[in-house]
């Protein structure tokens, strides 16, 4: 999971409220509205990703061209046909949330279907085999999105994924009182579980829970004047296991014991932005320092890295972001091979950014990676392909696949 989602500059609307959810564990009774329509997705989509849920929260915003719906948003221009698209992708759904409802787009022609729900400004999760999101302060996780088939985990502002399968950590953070996290599962192929596995876990005052380190989670201070660097806490035995050092800027993404992180200090940065990226094993480390650090170079063309960032699912690459040379308010996707000797590709595509921040998801198979920025569309980049293919999907800094 990457930090950037939580900085979703243009997500803090305010959302209808409705009745409260049912007791954690129970279905949600929704009521779906099918739209028999012809598929609207060009033929120039053709990726072989298997079949992926790309779900995407884009806030509302108005991008592109194309036929406009009830609501005022305009869909993505209509394709000739959807026996175009590439047979590995005609099972491929796509959901948005927007405006308060989930809206599901079939790859395979036959419609839209609307769920109306008062999605938060917390960003979706891919979780084992579901999708998981925030609505109206509880935590819903469905496995099919298409016949609108919701589970209750329990009270969440926002999540993070557990380490652990169908696992993830629902965190509270936007009411008076101390920050609290729970553990809660999601029941599915494959994982047998109850929906809330522990109780409420307060973290400690003055800290914020963004990433998982191993069973852990990475904390981070609240205050933005202060710049400690930060901790790894064990929320089971409520103490802290290790200290990073060094200054840091952000947190990019995570990985088992791995932490990316961008370096701060006095002259690391260059304009725009631009800091060196590190990449920490804790697990190679005795509780202070940081343990095995190395510094990633940038592209010959870059000073340093945006912020932004995700590794895949297998540990094997990391997605960061760079200034694009002389261009203003654009960031370019660099798809990192990680080793011995880190094999650094950038692809060519520019991003258009509101901020010095990319955003980044990878597919569950580690092929494939989306990546966005503030307008315009979602991408997909292939590691090894510099040539990436422009879906026909709204750019959004909150988007998660399955």
């Amino acid at each position: 999971m990457s930090v950037w989602a939580g900085r979703c500059p243009v997500c803090g609307a305010l959302l209808p409220q409705v009745a409260a959810p049912p007791t954690p564990g129970d279905p949600v009774p929704l009521s779906p509205r099918t739209k028999p329509r012809r598929a609207r997705w060009p033929a120039v989509v053709a990726l072989a990703a298997g079949s992926a849920l790309v779900v995407a929260v884009v806030g509302g915003r108005t991008v592109g061209t194309g036929s406009r719906s009830a609501a005022g948003r305009p869909h993505p221009p209509t394709p000739a046909s959807a026996t175009t698209l590439d047979p590995q992708l005609i099972h491929r759904t796509l959901v948005e949330a927007e405006q308060g409802r989930l809206r599901i787009f079939h790859f395979d022609g036959t419609g839209e279907t609307d769920l109306n729900l008062p999605i938060g400004p917390s960003h979706p999760v891919s979780v084992g085999d579901a999708i998981v999101f925030v609505a109206d302060g509880q935590a819903l996780a469905t496995t099919s999105p298409q016949n609108g088939t919701l589970a209750t985990l329990g009270p969440a502002d926002r999540l993070i994924p557990a380490v652990n399968p169908g696992q993830v950590w629902l965190v509270r953070d936007q009411s008076p009182g101390p920050v609290t996290v729970q553990l809660a599962c999601v029941h599915g192929p494959g994982v047998q579980c109850t929906p809330l596995l522990t109780g409420l876990l307060s973290v400690p005052a003055g800290l914020r829970p963004v990433a998982p380190v191993l069973d852990n989670l990475l904390l981070e201070n609240t205050n933005p004047r202060v710049t400690a660097p930060p901790l790894v806490w064990n929320p089971f035995a409520n103490r802290v296991v290790f200290r990073l050092s060094g200054s840091f800027v952000e947190i990019v993404d995570t990985h088992l014991s791995q932490v990316a992180w961008r370096d701060g200090g006095q002259g690391s940065c260059t304009t725009g932005d631009q800091c060196p990226l590190h990449i920490t094993d804790l697990g190679n480390g005795n509780g202070n320092g940081n343990g095995n650090d190395e510094i990633i170079p940038p592209p010959p063309d870059a000073m340093g890295y945006l912020g932004g960032g995700a590794f895949s699912p297998d540990g094997a690459y990391l997605v960061a972001f760079t200034s694009a040379p002389n261009e203003l308010n654009k960031a370019r996707p660099v798809i990192i091979r990680l080793g011995e000797h880190p094999d650094v590709q950038a692809v060519s595509t520019l991003l258009d950014v509101g901020e010095p921040l990319g955003a980044a998801v990878w597919d569950p198979t580690s092929d494939l990676v989306f990546v966005s920025g503030l307008s315009g569309s979602i991408v997909a980049c292939r590691p090894g392909d510099p040539t990436p293919t422009v879906l026909p999907i709204p750019a959004s800094y909150a988007f998660a696949v399955l």
